[in-house]
């Protein structure tokens, strides 16, 4: 019985499709680690990114092709960040990060890793054709663990749509201080 409890809560806190923390989950594990970082008043950060025209995949090569670059996207933010770091699906090609006990230079080492990895990396192949696609990020980094978590995806939402409207595949970063 509790394995099936624990398969369960699995499956209600996981993305289906990339394996990551669903919005839901991702939400209260970031309230969670609010409360930790106001009590030891250090600096955390959220990144916020999204696939550069990610709908001309899914035309161009079909939804399963599409759903296999969500799925490397979705590895390489794992493989960008620490254990003690929070990786989501925001929703569609959206995925968000939170850093606690986060620089700002440490949140844009890893958005920079994130932005050329995914890049320089070829994420399917079609018959002989590689799909590669960028990404485009919007970084906040603070200390202020009073902040709520629809304040920090809104900041970090503003910067990513910054980075769009500025030609896309790059990182734009705003701050709550």
């Amino acid at each position: 019985m509790h394995e099936q409890t624990n398969n369960l809560q699995n499956i209600a806190n996981t993305d289906f499709l990339t394996g990551l923390n669903n919005r839901r989950y991702f939400r209260e594990r970031v309230e969670h680690e609010l409360l930790r970082a106001q009590r030891r008043n250090t600096r955390f950060s959220l990144l916020m990114l999204d696939i550069d025209f990610f709908k001309r995949v899914n035309d161009n090569y079909g939804h399963q092709m599409g759903d296999i670059v969500l799925q490397k996207v979705a590895q390489h933010c794992q493989q960008a960040v620490r254990k003690v770091d929070i990786v989501g699906r925001f929703g569609g090609e959206e995925f968000v990060l939170f850093l606690p006990d986060s620089s700002f230079a440490n949140a844009l080492e890893i958005a920079e890793r994130l932005r050329k990895g995914i890049e320089t990396s070829v994420l399917a192949y079609v018959d002989s054709e590689t799909i590669h696609v960028t990404i485009s990020i919007g970084v906040v980094n603070t200390n202020q663990a009073s902040s709520s978590v629809d304040k920090l995806l809104d900041t970090a939402d503003k910067a990513l749509y910054e980075a769009k409207r500025n030609g896309r595949n790059q990182i734009c970063f705003s701050a709550l201080d």
